[in-house]
Order: C-alpha cells, then sequence, then structure tokens
C-alpha cells in the first residue's frame, strides 16, 4: 500500500504523481523488499520530476503474521487503533527525506514495524487530518491529540 502528497499543484503535480504510481505498480509486484519499492519511487521521480517537486509518501506491508512495515518519507504518520482501544501514531524510528529531496541529505526512511491483532485498523491520511476543523472552527481532538 502506498499513500503520498505531491508538492505543488497543477499538471506539474499530476505527472509527478503519475510517475510515482507508475513506479510502484511496477516494482511493488516484483520487490523482495519494500525498500526496493521506494527506491525505484525515488529513482522515477529523479528522472520525471518537473519543476523539482517533492513527494512525502508511506509505504506499507502486511505480512500474514499480521506483522505491518511502514517505510515513511517525510509523510504524516499513520494512526492505529488497537482493538482494544486508545490510538497511537505509527512513528518511524527516525525521520525520513520526502522524495526528491534524499540528495540533500540522509536519504533511507524511516520505518516502523508493528503486529497488528484482529480487530485493529490503520488509518493512513494527509496533513489534511492535521489541518481539519470542525465548524466552529477548533481542531478536531483526534488529530491533535491522538493520545487522549
Amino acid at each position: 500500500m502506498v499513500i503520498g502528497d505531491v508538492q505543488g499543484k497543477g499538471l506539474g503535480a499530476v505527472r509527478t504523481a503519475a510517475s510515482i504510481l507508475a513506479a510502484v505498480r511496477e516494482s511493488a509486484p516484483v520487490a523482495a523488499r519494500l525498500e526496493t519499492v521506494g527506491l525505484r519511487m525515488s529513482c522515477a521521480l529523479t528522472r520525471h520530476n518537473v519543476g523539482d517537486r517533492f513527494v512525502t509518501a508511506v509505504l506499507a506491508e502486511l505480512s500474514d503474521d499480521g506483522t505491518i512495515s511502514l517505510l515513511n518519507y517525510g509523510h504524516p504518520a499513520p494512526l492505529v487503533l488497537p482493538a482494544p482501544g486508545g490510538i497511537t501514531w505509527a512513528e518511524p524510528d527516525r525521520p525520513g527525506m520526502p522524495l526528491g529531496l534524499d540528495v540533500l541529505g540522509h536519504c533511507r526512511p524511516g520505518r516502523h514495524d508493528r503486529t497488528l491483532i484482529t480487530g485493529d485498523r490503520v488509518l493512513f491520511h494527509t496533513d489534511g487530518l492535521d489541518e481539519a476543523r470542525d465548524p466552529a472552527g477548533h481542531f478536531y481532538p483526534s488529530a491533535r491529540a491522538p493520545d487522549s
């Protein structure tokens, strides 16, 4: 699974998104490791990037034993809603650079692994969740303080 957010708007952003999605579709079915899919996405962005755009993304892989592996390229961390209740962030072990900016510094993505049990839910989202407000203009509590 992949979720991402392309910097910018317009046709350039659409082309960037298309090149990233093509890299995922091409590599995910045959890649032995999730990191390989991320590398292919980065290479595609380097080849097809118009206007020096960057992309934040989270790649996810769910194993048969319930282990979910997440690679985070500068994207908001998913929320995990455990079956017993509560909310936690699936924060990476270290910050990852967005795709397209990886040439500026450390280019390995952040990683998060955990085992899910029956009834656990994972919410993948963009920064729109952090910016969501109720009709009165207040931020939603689940987006700001998931541990409460």
